[in-house]
């Protein structure tokens, strides 16, 4: 499967919940939306544009919980989809000085800058949390000590994924409190490649997020 139809099925999944929690909530998209904190067309662009070509993130996903009182993950379903350690970032899910933000920090270096959201603890105890904006530099060079951005690929599932760890060449190294997390990956450029280094992070103030 691959990384494309992967998101297909993880934004048919979420649209599966979502409509579920308007029937059970009997509430509106734009009631949600607003009860959650969330701009309007978070939740109606989500739903009705066949063409949307993002996940909703986990941030989001987590004020619409809290909105609804029922959890995605609770939700039965045919197809478990594990939560990918960092999606790119959606300005629309954001607000606007943090979407400011991003802006002039891609404008300010080059055309190579990328803009992710961390989802995953890897890096907890690095200084990066979940939620937290990573600003990636594809065409930098990482040096030892570098959090940068890498590819995970598992050949034979003909998947993709994105991964933020601590490079100390030959390896990659999560830093976290996480006991289940993998230690290490072996750099073999086939099977875990580096794409970038993390250069400028971003936070958004709790209780204010998408």
């Amino acid at each position: 499967m691959s990384t494309l139809l992967r998101m297909t099925d993880i934004r048919n999944d979420q649209r599966a919940w979502l409509r579920l929690v308007l029937d059970q909530t009997k509430m509106s998209g734009t009631a949600l939306a607003k009860a959650a904190g969330l701009a309007q067309t978070t939740v109606t662009n989500f739903l009705n544009d066949p063409d949307y070509p993002h996940v909703l993130s986990s941030r989001t996903i987590a004020a619409l919980e809290r909105a609804s009182r029922m959890k995605f993950g609770a939700m039965p379903r045919e197809t478990s989809f594990q939560e990918p350690e960092a999606v790119p970032f959606q300005e629309r899910d954001e607000t606007e000085p943090v979407s400011d933000a991003v802006k002039h920090l891609l404008k300010s270096r080059n055309n190579a800058l990328a803009p992710w959201r961390l989802a995953s603890r890897a890096i907890e105890a690095a200084g990066y949390f979940p939620g937290d904006i990573l600003i990636v530099d594809l065409n930098a060079l990482p040096m030892p000590g570098d959090i940068v951005c890498a590819q995970r690929y598992q050949w034979g599932q003909f998947t993709a994924e994105t991964v933020f760890r601590v490079y100390e060449p030959p390896y990659l190294l999560a830093k976290t409190y996480d006991t289940a997390a993998t230690p290490l990956l072996a750099i073999d450029n086939v099977n875990v490649m580096v794409k970038g280094v993390v250069v400028a992070s971003l936070r958004q103030r709790q209780g204010r997020a998408a």
